[in-house]
């Protein structure tokens, strides 16, 4: 099956913006009382978007392609420019077919398990933004796309795991993700920083193809790889990043499922795999990275040993 860039470029928008459809549309229901339909359009919004990404998914594997979109100028100052653009590779195409099929399944499921609460229409609301963040993370063809999704994801991970606010664990536990993220984020914005200051440039390509090229002291790579991974160390909860993780547990089930165990915590692994080319140049910090996912995933075994809730275990 091939299909025309016209009609690729058009599944890109629809597996991009249905998301976003779907949380403005249950948002103008978020303080009314439940409303059914309000969980059903955001779900089959999603349905779609998972059609577009499973579409692009085959055509790209097919065809070998790689889709640049460059959506509107965001920010232009002098010589440095930087638009929201998308790009959508064998990469990127792979995560948005895990995200958007993970996340149909749990919106569905959700229907039900939600169906007596209270907080039903915003449940949705935020459950569907939070969709459309990892979708903007994973296609952005920039560092400051990909920031921007990821703060976003931030923040709709603060208000999922705080949805039953009326708990003071709930309350805690979202707040102490929202900040010991925000920590983290410090990290990856500052080597986002040092790109720019270095590259003149936000664009995975261009960067990529300055550091290989240019005589760049070797120092520089270690800092900029080094903060890019701590920033990927707090969206995935490694170690010393990790309490915040099974805390995060008081949220809905459906939603640590979607957030804590398939989705988000994955984005830490993505932006080490879109960084590669920055990785391969300092096989120090890859192993580093190698040798800390090893330890971490003997204390995560270890800690799940002790513990007694089910949740928790899994997390």
């Amino acid at each position: 099956m091939t299909l025309g860039n016209e009609t690729l470029i058009q599944l890109v928008y629809i597996a991009l913006f249905a998301p976003l459809c779907g949380a403005i549309f249950a948002a103008f229901f978020g303080h009314r009382q439940k409303c059914l339909i309000a969980g059903i359009v955001p779900t089959l919004l999603l349905c779609i978007s998972f059609v577009a990404s499973l579409l692009l998914f085959i055509s790209l594997y097919q065809a070998d392609l790689i889709i640049h979109i460059d959506f509107l100028t965001w920010i232009e100052a002098g010589d440095f420019y930087s638009s929201f653009g998308y790009m959508v590779d064998v990469i990127s195409v792979s995560m948005m077919l895990v995200v958007s099929l993970i996340s149909m399944l749990v919106h569905i499921y959700s229907i039900g398990y939600m169906r007596h609460d209270k907080g039903f229409n915003r449940y949705f609301s935020y459950l569907s933004a939070f969709v459309f963040s990892m979708m903007l993370l994973v296609m952005s063809d920039n560092f400051l796309g990909l920031f921007a999704g990821w703060e976003g994801v931030g923040l709709c991970s603060y208000l999922l795991i705080g949805f039953w606010y009326e708990k003071t664990s709930a309350n805690f536990a979202s707040i102490e993700a929202f900040v010991m993220n925000r920590i983290a984020d410090l990290a990856l914005i500052i080597g986002i920083f040092l790109i720019v200051y270095h590259c003149e440039s936000l664009k995975y390509e261009e960067v990529f193809l300055s550091l290989q090229t240019e005589n760049f002291d070797n120092s520089l790579f270690v800092w900029i790889g080094a903060l890019l991974f701590v920033g990927a160390m707090g969206k995935s909860a490694q170690f010393p990043f990790h309490t915040w993780l099974a805390d995060a547990m008081e949220g809905p089930t459906p939603v640590s499922a979607l957030i804590h165990a398939a989705t988000m915590v994955t984005a830490g692994v993505y932006l080490v795999v879109r960084c590669s080319p920055i990785y391969q140049m300092i096989p120090d910090v890859s192993f580093f990275i190698a040798s800390l996912g090893m330890f971490v995933a003997i204390f995560g075994a270890s800690m799940a040993l002790v513990n007694r809730d089910l949740k928790r275990i899994i997390a």
